[in-house]
């Protein structure tokens, strides 16, 4: 099944785990795999894994909205022209940097809004970095919909907007009117196991909307296995289990699927 993973996870592996998780996915016809980091450590571990699994494996680099408590204008600055130094860094040493990410909003929790402001900030100065160097983002959004638009059309590439590549939203759960607006910015819509489960039967109708030329498939592993392995580790080959439920969800084969969504995932990051 010719599956691309554009959203996963691999610094809680060691090298030796991160590789056999790789090398199944690769041994079951997958065309590729985005690996994510976060912050420094987990940055570097994607771009070493890209440099090992040239072809297949590629990166995304960034710095999530955890990092940006306590942040202030000039903290958000420095740390963002550090992470542009790195990206210099690594791509000298061979890694394939594809994209910006994982960066965005996370509101679930109630931040107060000094936090939410600094959120806000680091993600800003992280689109505008993506444009500097003409790269799509990967994007979390959960419950923070409406600032995570606004920034978006304020500081998104306009190049890549209008070539229709801004970027990912990384495991989609927002609403249809959010999707719709996204869309028309540029976005795609990353689909992963939450899909599958027992609970999910909105969520399962709003992914049934979405454009079919924007969808993309992810893990998020080592979280959110999917319907029947969940509870287990995730991992990228548990993909399958995912264009299966979003197969049925579509109504088509789920070769067709695979296909789709792995040609998405190449448009996208190009």
């Amino acid at each position: 099944m010719t599956l691309f993973d554009t959203h996963a996870h691999f610094a809680s592996s060691d090298p030796e785990g991160a590789a056999s998780e790789i090398e199944r996915a690769a041994a079951a016809g997958f065309s590729g795999i985005m690996a994510v980091g976060s912050d420094h450590r987990e940055n570097s571990f994607a771009c070493r894994l890209s440099v090992m699994f040239p072809g297949f494996v590629r990166a995304a680099v960034g710095l999530d909205r955890d990092l940006a408590s306590g942040m202030d204008c000039d903290g958000v600055r420095t740390a963002v022209l550090q992470l542009e130094r790195d990206i210099s860094e690594w791509r000298a040493c061979g890694a394939d940097i594809a994209a910006i990410g994982e960066i965005g909003l996370d509101y679930a929790h109630g931040p107060e809004e000094s936090v939410r402001q600094a959120q806000c900030s680091l993600f800003a100065a992280q689109l505008e970095l993506a444009a500097r160097l003409a790269l799509p983002v990967s994007v979390h959004s959960r419950e923070a919909g409406e600032d995570t638009l606004r920034i978006l059309r304020e500081h998104g590439s306009s190049e890549l907007a209008g070539d229709g590549r801004l970027g990912v939203i990384h495991c989609f759960t927002e609403s249809v009117e959010f999707a719709r607006e996204a869309a028309s910015l540029g976005m795609f819509f990353g689909v992963g196991g939450i899909i599958t489960f027992r609970n999910a039967d909105a969520l399962r109708g709003r992914v049934r909307t979405l454009p079919r030329g924007r969808i993309v498939i992810e893990t998020d592993c080592p979280y959110l296995a999917p319907v029947p392995v969940r509870g287990k580790k995730c991992e990228p080959v548990f993909a399958e289990y995912t264009a299966l439920k979003l197969s049925e969800i579509l109504g088509i084969d789920v070769d067709e699927t695979a296909r789709m969504t792995s040609a998405n995932a190449v448009r996208l990051f190009g």
